[in-house]
């Protein structure tokens, strides 16, 4: 296995890994840093989802540690949001943004997900009714938000 991006949960007791297995499948896995070479809950990624890698933060937990939220980078307007408890992704995709980068949950909690792309605009979405909330302009286009 390849580790591509990782995070922890609030407490550091979890990891969260987006892995290429051996299949070149991407999957995230959640390990319990106590036992860190078991792995507790594996999500793998629908086979259409395309990850543009890059070196900006693209993966994050929710400070509870069961959401986390994954953006797909440069062209890719699309993100995704894991529900660890049920082992469920949700596919979202922005008709605002150009691409998705830095996703985070607004103040930890997992209701709503700040997103942003490279041309300087940003979303808020609402994860429970996976819609878009609020569109931003925060800077210019090639600044990346």
């Amino acid at each position: 296995e390849k580790i591509l991006y990782c995070d922890f949960n609030n407490d550091s007791t979890r990891i969260v890994m987006l892995v290429q297995d051996k299949n070149k499948r991407h999957v995230l896995q959640v390990r319990l840093m106590s036992t860190v070479k078991k792995v507790e809950t594996q999500i793998v990624l629908d086979a259409k989802a395309k990850v543009n890698f890059m070196w900006e933060r693209c993966l994050q937990c929710s400070a509870d540690g069961r959401w986390c939220v994954l953006s797909c980078g440069w062209g890719v307007p699309t993100f995704y949001v894991f529900d660890l408890q049920r082992k469920i992704q949700r596919q979202l995709t922005s008709k605002f943004l150009s691409g998705t980068e830095a996703p985070c949950f607004i103040n930890g909690q997992a209701q709503h997900v700040f997103v942003g792309d490279r041309s300087g605009k940003a979303e808020i979405w609402d994860i429970i009714k996976e819609q878009p909330i609020k569109t931003i302009q925060v800077g210019k286009h090639g600044s990346a938000v």
